[in-house]
């Protein structure tokens, strides 16, 4: 799986403007760890920084079992949603739309948002507004169902 990630990895970077990286988290106490930003944190399966660099683990998901290609999908979301909210508002329409009726979105909502307070937490940062926290609670939200709408047959 992760060659198969790494080839797709490759073909995005030549066939996009994206630069996207991947890096190795590193087990400490029974748990995967990372150097983000200079600090040491959870490791997170990837994340996108300003411009178009995306970082992805290579031990995504399940100690690197398959979550490449869905953290790429997640990770070019945000990509979208910070140069093209337009388009990213026609994305967030469509899923919510398709998948609004199948998945209980307020809960994943409420569920990004306690995510999202913990990252800040962990980050040492103080937890924004209520309309932001929501705000990032629902482009994280669509950024999950766009990779696995592109999972989906």
């Amino acid at each position: 799986m992760q060659k198969a990630s790494m080839a797709a990895i490759d073909m995005v970077n030549k066939v996009t403007n994206l630069a996207v990286h991947v890096y190795k988290s590193y087990e400490k106490n029974g748990k995967l760890y990372a150097m983000v930003n200079g600090k040491e944190r959870s490791a997170p399966n990837g994340y996108f920084t300003d411009g178009n660099k995306i970082y992805i683990d290579i031990n995504a998901g399940n100690k690197g079992n398959g979550l490449m290609l869905f953290t790429l999908s997640h990770e070019v979301g945000h990509y979208i949603a910070k140069w093209n909210a337009q388009d990213f508002k026609a994305i967030s329409d469509f899923l919510f739309e398709h998948y609004g009726e199948n998945v209980p979105i307020l809960d994943m909502l409420k569920y990004q948002k306690e995510k999202l307070k913990a990252s800040y937490k962990e980050d040492g940062k103080p937890i924004p507004s209520e309309a932001q926290l929501e705000k990032e609670a629902q482009e994280e939200l669509v950024c999950d169902m766009l990779s696995r709408m592109l999972a989906d047959k």
